[in-house]
Order: C-alpha cells, then sequence, then structure tokens
C-alpha cells in the first residue's frame, strides 16, 4: 500500500504539479512504511518543491534521524536542511560519521562538505574567532575517503575558499600569509558548472586581485558577471523537478543561480542596493539557496 501511495504522490507530481495532493499522497506512504529512507528522501524532494520552509522539512527528517541515516540521500538532505538552518557543527558531526557511496549525482556532497565548513568558519570570523574560522577554511580544502568523491583536476572552489583562507590570514595579521592564499584563490581556474560562461568563483577572483592591488582587474570579473546574458533571465520557470530525483536541477534553481551571479557581480562593484534585489530574487526563486541567504543576512 505504501508504494500504490508513493507512485501515486510521483504521478501528481509529474502530470500537473499537483504538489498539494502530491505531499498527501506521499505523506500516506511514509506512514504506511515509516522505515523506509527513501520515502522520507523523496517526500522531502516534494516538500521543497512546494515551497515548505526549511524549519518545517528539518523538523521531519530531525524526528526520524535513525531511519534517515541509513541512506545517503535522505541523510544527505538532512545535512543540507541543517546547513541552511545554521546548524553547521552537527552537519559537520555527521558528514564526519557516515561513510558515503558513490551514487548518480551524488558528487555534491563534497559541496555540501565545502558548505558547512566555510559558513561555520565564516560565524566564527564574524565573532571575532579567526583561528578557529581559519581552521575551518583549511578544512574546506580536504576530500575525506568517507565522501568517496575525488580531487578535482581544476581545483574545484579552491577560489573562494583560498580568498577566505587570506581572509583568515588577514584577522590574524599574517600579511605574507594572507597575500600567498590571494594570489592561489586567482591562479585557480575550478570546475564551473554554471549554466553561463560565468561562476561564482570569478566574484573571489576578482575579490582576490583587488586585494593584491589589481582592482582594475577585478572589476572586469565583476563587470563580466553582471552581464549574464539577460535572455537566460527570461525563460519561462518550470517545476519539472521530479524526472530524475536528485538529478535534475529545476528551472526555479537555475534562473536563482543566474541572479546570485549578478548580484555577487554587483556586490563587488559596491551596488549594494542592485545586490540586495538580485540576492532577494534568487531567495525568492530559490529558498534553499544558501549563499545567497548568506549574503542578504551581511546585508541586514
Amino acid at each position: 500500500m505504501a508504494t500504490a501511495y508513493r507512485n501515486l504522490g510521483l504521478a501528481y507530481a509529474r502530470n500537473g504539479n499537483d504538489l498539494a495532493r502530491a505531499l498527501a499522497s506521499m505523506n500516506k506512504a511514509v506512514a504506511l512504511s515509516p522505515d523506509d529512507p527513501r520515502l522520507y528522501y523523496e517526500l522531502d524532494l516534494l516538500s521543497e518543491a512546494a515551497g515548505l520552509p526549511a524549519s518545517d522539512r528539518l523538523k521531519k527528517l530531525n524526528g526520524n534521524q535513525p531511519v534517515v541515516m541509513k541512506s545517503d540521500e535522505s541523510l544527505s538532505k538532512l545535512v543540507m536542511l541543517l546547513i541552511q538552518e545554521g546548524g553547521y557543527d552537527r552537519a559537520i558531526l555527521l558528514l564526519g560519521q557516515h561513510h558515503f557511496h558513490v551514487w548518480e549525482g551524488g558528487g555534491s556532497i563534497h559541496d555540501v562538505f565545502v558548505d558547512a565548513h566555510l559558513l561555520r568558519g565564516l560565524k566564527r570570523l564574524e565573532r571575532s574567532r579567526p583561528r578557529e574560522a581559519l581552521l575551518d577554511f583549511l578544512a574546506a580544502l580536504d576530500y575525506p575517503d568517507n565522501l568517496e568523491v575525488g580531487r578535482p583536476f581544476q581545483g574545484g572552489r579552491e577560489s573562494q575558499i583560498y580568498f577566505l583562507i587570506g581572509i583568515a590570514y588577514e584577522s590574524l595579521h599574517d600579511e605574507i600569509r594572507a597575500r600567498e592564499s590571494f594570489r592561489k584563490a586567482v591562479e585557480s581556474r575550478g570546475d564551473p558548472s554554471e549554466p553561463s560562461a560565468w561562476s561564482d568563483l570569478d566574484y573571489y577572483r576578482g575579490l582576490s586581485l583587488t586585494k593584491l592591488g589589481e582592482s582594475q582587474k577585478g572589476e572586469r570579473l565583476f563587470a563580466g558577471l553582471q552581464s549574464i546574458d539577460k535572455t537566460r533571465l527570461q525563460a519561462k520557470p518550470d517545476l519539472d523537478y521530479f524526472a530524475k530525483f536528485g538529478e535534475r536541477q529545476s528551472e526555479f534553481s537555475r534562473l536563482a543561480q543566474l541572479h546570485y551571479l549578478i548580484g555577487l557581480g554587483a556586490l563587488g562593484m559596491n551596488d549594494r542596493q542592485k545586490a540586495v534585489k538580485e540576492m532577494s530574487q534568487s531567495v525568492r526563486l530559490n529558498p534553499n539557496h544558501v549563499w545567497a541567504h548568506f549574503q542578504l543576512r551581511r546585508f541586514k
């Protein structure tokens, strides 16, 4: 019976995007089979698409953690929600305790690991704890064996990480190591998977260039981010979220990322009003965009 309600829920989601009925059916499936971690994962995907608050989704997964931890996919959703809600310590603890096995589209678990450490480090930096922040930023460079994600050839998110390492060294009055880190941020080419020629890594390269006294080069990167093809923003959003769970990025998420990138460009050029506008649009389209949320919190 649980399988029947699950299939009915997915059918409601795929055919007409009737998310209210989809959620009702999936909740019945979970109630009938509360020991199936896959159902919690799929329920959260539906809840996310329906725009349910992250706090409500986290409560559901938290309340069933022993079951959720049986599956890489459901546990990854729990960890992502903890990060969204600022529970960095627990997110990092869970990431370290569990051995994640590579599944289709599962390479993003390392990005989750990086997000947890960078956001906790930034929180520590804001609280005048630069030594602890530096430890988090350095940890973000690691590729733990238990995540089963290999180090990318082009450096992954090193531009972002090394910029923040440089900021931590600045706070510790170590100018030599700070400049060395900023230079590494500029030199790392990364492996952007953005839907345009521009990436958020360009923002951190631009900030690093500015720190190194090459502000004109940095401004060119910020201008490039703001020049993202506007036709990409006019595409009609599509909630085809369920073609392949965990694999296909929804149209809303794609558009949210484009607004985020434009917002970063504006932020780099000190255009606060435009940056707030673009980041707010990003969060409206994708309430789970942790970095757009972070930037908006900084404005406040």
